[in-house]
């Protein structure tokens, strides 16, 4: 019974009011005196409880000497309760919305946490104009009805993966390797919206994703030069039916021989 009077007070019942309207569902019809005797709490507190819960239509009060209340039916209650927070979240999203000045510049945005980075990435695609790229190894489903938003407003999305993705019902220009970074594990991506914002974001090891936006005209830059660049090397490779970064390409870099997948296979090429 205490979880289910601490559950009420998650939705604006004081711990008297959660504790009168439970005794009405259980006894039935009482009035304030017998609800004070039952529950050992004073009659002022009990009455007050009533007034306010009668106001938010969660009893009902039949008149006369004594009031008689009755405890709203449970499934009315709900309704009652999801339509004032639903209420409550229209009021709050239309608000917020009227005074959101959210713009990027030049500083670095750092954020945090997988929704952050799925709930920003929407926001930037929709926000596109005229131009997308995208170099990623994270499914593209997750954005599905952005993308093909974007493509009804004939709006150029292009992607490059080092990996296969499912791109089926979406209208995209995808390029892809078959086998996976030569010099990243894990799951990325890249994302260039307009030539004037960036967002590049990437899962830790722990599972957690960890990305930055802006729109430092640098960073931009250097995102879609190498998005660009990736998809070259690999029309070259389709072209020449050969892969264009052989030994002799190598620089014998640390970055080179810190990769993982470069290292062990930096003899077969």
């Amino acid at each position: 019974m205490e979880d289910l009077i601490n559950k009420l007070q998650d939705f604006n019942f004081t711990k008297t009011e959660a504790e009168v309207y439970i005794c009405l569902l259980k006894n039935g019809e009482l009035n304030g005196s017998q609800i004070s005797k039952i529950l050992n709490i004073s009659r002022s507190s009990i009455y007050s409880s009533l007034e306010n819960l009668y106001n938010r239509g969660n009893v009902l009060m039949l008149s006369g000497e004594p009031t008689v209340y009755k405890a709203q039916s449970p499934d009315t209650l709900i309704n009652n309760i999801k339509n004032n927070y639903q209420n409550s979240i229209d009021i709050l999203e239309k608000s917020l919305s009227n005074i959101d000045k959210f713009k990027l510049d030049d500083q670095y945005w750092n954020m945090k946490g997988y929704s952050n980075f799925i709930d920003t990435t929407k926001r930037l695609l929709l926000e596109a104009e005229k131009e997308v790229y995208i170099s990623t190894t994270f499914e593209l489903k997750l954005f599905e009805e952005e993308i093909k938003q974007l493509i009804n407003k004939k709006i150029r999305v292009i992607v490059f993966s080092f990996e296969s993705l499912d791109t089926s019902g979406l209208d995209i220009e995808y390029y892809h390797h078959e086998s996976k970074s030569m010099f990243y594990g894990g799951r990325r991506w890249m994302m260039i919206v307009d030539n004037r914002k960036s967002l590049i974001a990437n899962e830790s090891r722990s599972g957690d994703i960890l990305g930055t936006i802006t729109e430092n005209s640098l960073m931009v830059s250097i995102i879609a030069e190498h998005i660009h660049h990736d998809i070259y090397l690999l029309k070259l490779k389709n072209k020449y039916n050969q892969n264009m970064v052989t030994k002799d390409i190598l620089i014998n870099s640390g970055f080179e021989l810190g990769s993982s997948v470069c290292g062990k296979n930096k003899d077969k090429y």
